[in-house]
């Protein structure tokens, strides 16, 4: 069974957010895979991106990067993703 929890990532900053997925027992907890999964679900998940939104997509999965949480190949994926979205492509 997974179980989704959401924190701040720093401080007050409430467009940043670290997710944890719990994922039983024995088995380890991918943090790189369950932040993407969670950027997915929060700008992905309605389809198409309003530009503001695609900005904070972009910021949020910039900051993932800096922070070590995820590749840098992984990044580029997720702006290609967002850039998709934008133009209303999926």
């Amino acid at each position: 069974m997974i179980s989704c929890n959401l924190a701040a990532a720093s401080g007050d900053d409430p467009v940043v957010h670290l997710f944890s997925v719990h994922l039983g027992a024995g088995m380890e907890t991918k943090k790189g895979t369950a932040a993407i999964l969670e950027w997915r679900v929060r700008f992905l998940g309605e389809g198409a991106l309003q530009e503001a939104d695609y900005h904070r997509a972009l910021m949020v999965a910039q900051q993932l990067e800096q922070s070590g949480r995820i590749s840098p190949m992984e990044w580029v994926a997720m702006v290609r993703q967002a850039n998709a979205a934008l133009l209303g492509k999926r």
